[in-house]
């Protein structure tokens, strides 16, 4: 987990299905990536987060606020597609750089 004063990053899991499927599920939210999605889509979109973790060890965290709360998601995930510019672990490297400060 990574925490600053006003927010916590974290690494999915269960108990987050709810909220994100809840995101996914507002207009307004998700009026810039091609509107709203169903909870059977949401459901899917967090299995791959969670396989990605559990497979290459990054992926998308869960953002909540110091309460606990759900706001939302950040980060990056794995390109595994050969072909794709990022299959090339170009995505790794920026992330990288980004981490170490």
């Amino acid at each position: 987990m990574i925490e600053t004063t006003r927010l916590k990053l974290r690494h999915f899991a269960d108990h987050h299905r709810s909220p994100f499927a809840e995101m996914h599920a507002d207009p307004e939210v998700m009026a810039d990536l091609g509107g709203p999605i169903d909870n059977v889509e949401s459901d899917l979109k967090l299995a791959r987060y969670l396989a990605a973790q559990a497979e290459h060890g990054v992926a998308r965290w869960a953002v909540e606020d110091v309460n606990g709360n759900f706001l939302g998601y950040c980060g990056v995930m794995p390109r595994m597609e050969p072909k794709h510019p990022l299959g090339s672990h170009y995505g790794k490297r920026p992330v990288r750089a980004v981490l170490r400060g």
